[in-house]
This record gives structure tokens, sequence and C-alpha cells, in this order.
């Protein structure tokens, strides 16, 4: 209660870098209802989805399936 559409356009943005937030309280164009909360999770997978296509594939040149402690990530690709 309260809120602005700023304020939910602030907590729809990811959070540190890693953290994505979704749901109707998240949502600009239709706060506190069903259809808010379902294209809050859509917009929020697509920026996973994003994020992990930046990451090196596993068994690429320089991928490592590690992920030792230099923070050395890679993204496995999905199984057939």
């Amino acid at each position: 209660m309260g809120s602005t559409p700023r304020d939910r356009a602030t907590l729809a943005e990811p959070q540190s870098g890693s953290l994505v937030l979704a749901g109707e309280a998240a949502s600009v164009a239709h706060p506190s209802t069903v259809h808010g909360a379902y294209l809050s999770g859509q917009e929020a997978a697509y920026r996973v989805l994003d994020a992990a296509a930046e990451l090196p594939q596993c068994g690429a040149a320089g991928g490592s399936a590690e992920g030792g402690s230099g923070g050395d990530a890679c993204v496995a690709a999905p199984a057939a």
C-alpha cells in the first residue's frame, strides 16, 4: 500500500547483480494482480536466461565445470 510505479520498477531490477525478484509487487503495469505476477515471473526468467547465456559453456575453451575459488563457472548445455 502506498508504493509507486517507480518503487515497483526498482524492485524488479536485479539486486546485487544476481538476485532477480518477481511477483505482483514487482509489476509496474499490473500491480496486485495474478496477471502481473505471471508477467513479472516471465520477465525475471528471461533476465536469468540472458545472464546465463553470457557465461562460458562447460567444455568450451576456458570453461570450467569446477567453479573453483577463482569464481570461474560455466553453464552446461541442456539435456536433449
